[in-house]
């Protein structure tokens, strides 16, 4: 067992925070103006944008509650987890090619420029503050996890300075978001393959580690209620299909559910404005999934070898989400240890900071500017910082009392994203019909049946086959196309970027056609 103080453990961590600090003062350099703090001035190359996507996309979910997931449910966590996710990149990767038509600075600011309304800009980006403020208690929660395990620090503590990084990485704005994702992706997948490594020859290399899982039938988690209290059946935690946990058809909505919402999620759409042109900002997507297979194999190969060294978790232990920390503690060599949480630690601190960027963008560029339409960038840029620090102490507030499983909660934002931002953004760049009108009712009700439909499904156990992100885009997408079709059609001028058919249109279109409005 590796002690808390062991210099070895806490070495790894304070090399890490040095080499975070220098990445994040060189983005801090480089921003001048309120869009290099927003979005890299619209001028990130290919290299950047794959590390910043790859490292926002991997988050404290990824390497603390999916190797979780994958020690108590085996491969089936595969499914649920990795392969909804990878069936995101592929509309985000079409979406590309629509959404930098023309250069905007956030994702509401494209409402603005497709569906001429400042007020659905707004709507947009008092969604994203929230939905963000919520989501960074995640990473937050993940971050003190770690720094408890590896030192012994209390878990309050450790989530306060996990704060007080994420300010000073993202008051240098995108570039500086940038930088630290770059270094905190190959920080994270060091660690995944670390742990993968060390604990596959530690159960005596792949065969007899396949082994020792196909003949285990204990307990997940020892005390524990629900399915982590539950006996493994033999073999099933090598069966990606088992129907150990719900139905085939509940894992298809699940499947859907976090797909969705991740297709859906502005952090990523970001990372397409912010990219130089259109085919980096496509590129970035694909190569970004190769750069994570890689990876994600890793946090697999790990959480499937913590349950064969260590078959059921000690109660003290809490939750599964510990699974991976806890292990690594109990068994490895001080130096893994050091790299595995640190690497978990990169993944926590490289998606927060995103959010809490995009939470400021939310705020300042588009509800600010909502009532201060002429406001200069330069203040802009100080609301923005201001934003960032308000907004994080809510989330450091919520993190210290957090909710019991990440993956779980995870779902639930995941799937206010999809509900909200998924017929606006994907039909507006696809179906020229869609208006305003269609855009504030499809949010409004997808908002509405998701926050509805989320207590009632869990009140089952998760076991209905209608997730609340399906339910909730079901609801959005009708509410869309029918207020669209009973609205007035959307000014060509702000269709003629997303659609070739209307350039002429637009080119014969009056000026009072063309103005910016409600």
């Amino acid at each position: 067992m590796v002690s808390g103080t062991n210099p070895w453990v806490v070495g790894i961590f304070i090399v890490y925070f040095i080499v975070l600090l220098y990445f994040g003062l060189i983005g801090y350099r480089k921003t001048k103006t309120l869009a290099d703090y927003l979005v890299a001035g619209n001028s990130m190359g290919l290299l950047l944008g794959v590390g910043t996507f790859a490292a926002t996309w991997m988050s404290a979910v990824s390497l603390l509650g999916l190797p979780g997931y994958i020690y108590a449910y085996g491969l089936n966590g595969i499914y649920y987890g990795v392969g909804s996710w990878f069936f995101a990149t592929v509309p985000i990767i079409i979406l590309a090619y629509k959404l930098r038509r023309k250069p905007v600075t956030t994702v509401p600011e494209f409402y603005l420029a497709r569906y001429n309304s400042r007020p659905l800009q707004a709507l947009g980006g008092a969604l994203i503050a929230l939905f963000y403020i919520l989501y960074v208690v995640i990473q937050l929660r993940g971050f003190g996890i770690v720094v408890n395990t590896m030192t012994g620090i209390p878990y309050e503590w450790a989530v306060i300075g996990c704060w007080v990084f994420l300010i000073y990485t993202t008051f240098g704005g995108f570039y500086s978001v940038a930088w630290t994702d770059l270094m905190n992706f190959i920080v994270l997948t060091i660690g995944a393959w670390v742990a993968a490594i060390a604990g596959i020859a530690m159960s005596g290399g792949l065969g007899e580690m396949f082994a020792t899982l196909n003949s285990l039938g204990t307990v997940p988690l020892e005390g524990a209620k629900g399915m982590p209290g539950k006996v493994t059946p033999p073999g099933g935690l090598l069966d990606a299909w088992t129907l150990t946990l719900w139905p085939w058809l509940t894992m298809v909505g699940v499947f859907m559910g976090w797909g969705l919402g991740h297709a859906a999620n502005p952090q990523y759409a970001v990372r397409l404005l912010a990219s130089r042109d259109i085919p980096t900002a496509a590129r970035m997507g694909g190569y970004s999934v190769a750069a994570m297979c890689f990876s994600y194999l890793g946090v697999i190969l790990a959480g499937l070898a913590a349950r064969a060294l260590v078959p059921t978790l000690p109660a003290k232990v809490g939750s599964i989400d510990y699974a991976l920390p806890y292990v690594a503690n109990q068994l490895f060599h001080p130096i893994l240890v050091g790299f595995l949480l640190t690497g978990i630690a990169a993944a926590a601190i490289s998606s927060a900071n995103s959010q809490l960027l995009l939470m400021a963008s939310g705020i300042s560029y588009d509800i600010v500017k909502f009532f201060r339409p002429n406001i200069d960038d330069k203040k802009l840029l100080t609301y923005s910082k201001a934003a960032v620090a308000l907004g994080s102490l809510v989330s450091l507030a919520i993190a210290l009392n957090p909710p019991k499983a990440v993956l779980i909660f995870g779902g639930y934002v995941w799937g206010l994203f999809a509900a909200t931002f998924l017929a606006p953004v994907y039909l507006g760049c696809f179906w020229k019909r869609g208006t305003k009108e269609g855009a504030f009712v499809g949010i409004i009700l997808g908002f509405i049946a998701a926050v509805l439909w989320t207590p009632m499904w869990t009140g089952m156990g998760g076991k209905s086959p209608v997730h609340p992100a399906v339910l909730g885009v079901v609801a959005s997408v009708a509410g869309y196309v029918v207020a669209s079709l009973l609205s007035k059609p959307t000014p060509a001028e702000n269709l003629k970027h997303y659609f070739d058919d209307v350039e002429g249109e637009a080119r014969g279109s009056s000026p009072s056609q063309t103005v910016f409005s409600g």
